[in-house]
């Protein structure tokens, strides 16, 4: 999985593009985090509230910013391979979701662009198993 910053918007706007190579399907998601709403502090908050905190910070070198993308990125390929939705049906999904802020902006964090997930069918493959 890989995030890529772009270029600030307005105050502490930025954008982030992430990324995951699945079974030879690429999938994207992008965020933007207004660091002046959604600080470290409370990033921070967002990652403690799961077990192995520390870990996924260690692991991202204590950038915050990844550890929760990350999570974040995970937890909506999770919701939409189990139904395919829109930016705002994502949006709307993860009220629901346990440990994660509202993702509509007002919190600081919106999603900005998912990818459809596609699946191809032909990809597929059937084998007879032995008994």
């Amino acid at each position: 999985m890989s995030i890529q910053s772009g270029e600030i918007m307005k105050s502490n706007k930025q954008k982030y593009n992430v990324t995951v190579d699945l079974f030879h399907v690429e999938w994207e998601i992008d965020f933007e985090i207004d660091h002046s709403v959604m600080t470290d502090k409370d990033l921070h908050l967002i990652n403690n509230f799961w077990s192995n905190s520390e870990d996924r910070l260690d692991d991202c070198d204590g950038d915050i910013v990844q550890v929760v993308l990350k999570m974040l990125a995970r937890d909506a390929l999770f919701l939409m391979v189990e139904c395919p939705t829109s930016e705002k049906g994502l949006i709307e999904r993860f009220k629901s979701e346990e440990g994660w802020p509202a993702l509509d902006g007002s919190t600081g964090i919106l999603i900005t662009y998912v990818e459809a997930l596609d699946l191809d069918y032909d990809a597929f493959e059937v084998k007879k198993v032995k008994s």
